[in-house]
């Protein structure tokens, strides 16, 4: 498990969503949707809803899209009230991500695989670098750990602040 590499979207695909989202400069005050993929992972989804829950700065919306999972993952995600669960027969993720999609409201819509988690300033973090650019899209390097937080592999990780190696990159959409 390891802070995920994730993914803004702000509403070119699927068009039927993209009437939805206000366009590619991300004000502060932008809402967040935070949507979750789950395919029999009951066992991650704790700590990955944890994470989310515990943001500096909290997440507007928290979707979980369970691609029909034959584990606890229901009766998990029952016990996190403040979470949206919509339940689909097996698609693949994909088709659980754009069934997420279709569902948010936020502004700016944030991923995360359901076996990974976040550390506590990311929201926080992408929204004021998104606030200072007009990006099409933010991403960054992860680091991988092992169940006991261990560091294997992945970004360099700096010891007294290891957010603070993160790389980011951005594109723009052009039309």
């Amino acid at each position: 498990m390891a802070p995920a590499n994730w993914f803004i979207d702000f509403g070119r695909p699927p068009v039927v969503a993209a009437s939805k989202r206000k366009g590619l400069h991300v004000p502060v005050s932008s809402t967040t949707s935070v949507i979750i993929t789950a395919y029999n992972y009951a066992r991650f989804l704790p700590r990955c809803l944890e994470s989310v829950l515990g943001q500096s700065q909290p997440a507007d919306e928290i979707i979980v899209v369970d691609d029909g999972s034959t584990d606890q993952t229901p009766e998990v995600v029952a016990t996190f009230p403040a979470v949206h669960y919509i339940r689909q027969n097996n698609a693949g993720k994909a088709a659980a991500f754009n069934r997420g999609f279709d569902a948010a409201k936020g502004d700016l819509i944030c991923h995360l695989d359901s076996d990974d988690y976040w550390l506590p300033e990311k929201l926080k973090r992408v929204t004021e670098v998104l606030s200072r650019c007009e990006a099409g899209g933010l991403t960054h390097d992860s680091f991988i750990v092992d169940q006991d937080n261990n560091y294997l592999y992945g970004s360099e990780l700096a010891t007294e602040h290891p957010v603070l190696t993160l790389r980011f990159s951005f594109w723009t959409f052009w039309s």
